[in-house]
């Protein structure tokens, strides 16, 4: 059930979340290495973010570059930027890092 307070961020197009989600997040504990891996994400532009998930389910640089229909060329200019701005040197810690994430899904919390 929606509490009065939350509609108005709704209509302000704001963000809402259930109640028992936004509790949940509210009580995790605040881990310095993820506050660092969140800054480094939050770099990633959005097609790097996209590119990302995919390096990590371990497309190939086509692959990527057929499911984001751009050129090959980009992906690899992407790949390179994403290895920078995370702080990695190859795919395999890409990969490793954007699943140390264990976000889970919705329907297990609460």
């Amino acid at each position: 059930m929606r509490e009065a307070a939350d509609l108005p961020s709704v209509l302000d197009c704001g963000t809402w979340l259930p109640r028992h989600i936004a509790d949940a997040v509210a009580a995790l504990s605040v881990n310095p290495d993820d506050t660092d891996l969140a800054s480094r994400l939050a770099r990633l532009t959005e097609q790097q973010s996209r590119g990302l998930a995919l390096l990590a389910g371990g497309l190939l640089n086509k692959q990527i570059a057929d499911r984001l229909a751009i050129h090959e060329r980009a992906v690899k200019a992407h790949v390179t930027a994403i290895f920078e701005k995370l702080k990695v040197r190859n795919r395999t810690q890409a990969g490793m890092l954007l699943r140390s994430l264990d976000l889970g899904e919705p329907a297990r919390m609460g």
